[in-house]
């Protein structure tokens, strides 16, 4: 009852039933052919967002929309009849393949700064006998 007391009353509740465990997170940064497709979807993204706004003007400057092959007029006639299904549809289905990429599952377990389990090298989580 004495733990209860104090932990209620502690600005770091868990340390006063845990007084040895130190928890501590970071980034797993993400390298690698991952990290460069999700830097080229984002930049793409970009240029959707880019030519959603502005592809008047960019056509323009080489001689209008009727001088472009016909995929790119057919792109651009469907991009301006639809601006906000296109935007929304660029921007969500973007950041989800961005974010997949982006993820690594990283879980480590340290114990006195030596590796005890890692979710990377075992691809599984631990479970309590593991531990």
């Amino acid at each position: 009852m004495h733990y209860q007391t104090e932990r209620e009353n502690s600005a770091d509740p868990d340390s006063v039933l845990l007084p040895n465990l130190k928890i501590d997170g970071a980034n797993y940064e993400v390298t690698g052919p991952n990290a460069v497709i999700a830097d080229i979807i984002g930049h793409l993204r970009l240029v959707c967002f880019f030519m959603l706004f502005a592809g008047d003007f960019v056509f323009n400057m080489f001689g209008g929309i009727n001088q472009m092959p016909d995929l790119v007029k057919d792109s651009h006639k469907y991009i301006q009849e639809n601006k906000l299904q296109f935007g929304i549809g660029v921007f969500f289905i973007s950041s989800i393949i961005q974010s997949n990429l982006m993820q690594t599952g990283a879980f480590e377990i340290y114990v006195n700064g030596n590796l005890e389990f890692s979710k990377l090298e075992t691809n599984s989580m631990p479970d309590f006998e593991a531990l």
